[in-house]
């Protein structure tokens, strides 16, 4: 049994002491997207911002996993909820803005990673952007992987 099976295993025995603890629910969404079960991990994510509308963890994860989904337009819904909860979560602006490059978006890209367009000499944005824009601070390297390889942190 991988790590993933055996902390959901731990997490199911947490929710039954604390059945509305909303980062439970987080944490075992997490888990269950590591092991590629999207669905059960937004379930999860769900259950998590009922407990806590204010969870901006459950809504960055939900966000991840519908854009992993190809659920592009309500990845980026998610994600605006969790800028909105937390202006200064950079990974979430990389988020978005990755998630409008899958839709050819590239402009509100651009405006996500924080890059004057001006300035920008990327080339493709279907590539990669700068490996260290303003607003990201090279920390997007990270969320990128795990978006293309369908991991959660």
């Amino acid at each position: 049994m991988g790590e993933e099976q055996r902390a959901i295993q731990d997490l199911d025995k947490a929710i039954q002491l604390d059945p509305d603890n909303a980062d439970i629910y987080v944490n075992r969404g997490s888990a269950y997207g590591s092991l590629g079960q999207f669905q059960r991990a937004i379930e999860d994510f769900d259950k998590a911002i009922h407990l806590d509308p204010d969870n901006g963890s459950a809504y960055a994860n939900r966000g991840n996993a519908y854009g992993i989904l190809g659920q592009f337009q309500r990845a980026i819904e998610d994600i605006d909820k969790t800028i909105n909860l937390d202006p200064d979560f950079a990974v979430a602006y990389y988020n978005r803005g990755f998630t409008h490059n899958q839709l050819s978006q590239h402009q509100r890209a651009i405006q996500d990673y924080g890059v004057d367009p001006d300035w920008w000499t990327g080339g493709d944005l279907g590539s990669d952007p700068q490996e260290r824009s303003p607003r990201c601070g090279g920390s997007h390297q990270h969320t990128r992987r795990s978006f293309e390889r369908k991991q959660f942190s």
